[in-house]
């Protein structure tokens, strides 16, 4: 018998995430913030973060407290989904890619491992959203949260 991550290549030719990080962090310019990458453990799907100083308008707001934050949500991939306090001292907004039609290789695994019955033939791993993907939505998210705080204060918005 196999084990399920043996079927998973059998099922899946095109498996992305076996190839990918499972975590980055990085500062983007302009704006200085901070943007991390990580792998969820449960479902193998990523999440985006942008950590914003506490200088910035949003700092300490909950991701779905205001009409603008509403705005840059409609615009990331499922919407923000986490607003927190990092440890080190950045109020992070962040998303997930796994969402009702996005493919998540650790949940599949998973239903596979335990015959629940779901034919992996139904999960398109087309739709996994890779780490270039998750990489372009951090830097608009970081960069519509850059340009809220810059109009809010009246500087330059590029």
């Amino acid at each position: 018998m196999l084990e399920a991550r043996h079927k998973m290549k059998l099922f899946f030719a095109v498996r992305q995430w076996e190839n990918e990080p499972d975590h980055a962090e990085w500062i983007q310019e302009p704006s200085g913030y901070k943007c991390r990458i990580s792998r969820m453990e449960g479902s193998g799907a990523l999440c985006g973060y942008v950590g914003i100083p506490k200088e910035h308008r949003f700092w300490g707001s909950e991701y779905n407290t205001h009409d603008e934050l509403a705005d840059i949500s409609d615009n990331v991939h499922g919407g923000l989904t986490y607003s927190q306090a990092g440890s080190d001292g950045w109020w992070y907004f962040g998303f997930d890619t796994s969402h009702m039609d996005d493919f998540a290789p650790k949940m599949v695994e998973t239903l596979i491992a335990v015959g629940s019955g779901a034919d992996p033939r139904f999960h398109d791993c087309m739709k996994y959203k890779t780490w270039e993907f998750v990489e372009d939505q951090i830097y608009w998210l970081g960069k519509r949260l850059w340009q809220y705080n810059e109009y809010e204060k009246g500087g330059n918005d590029e």
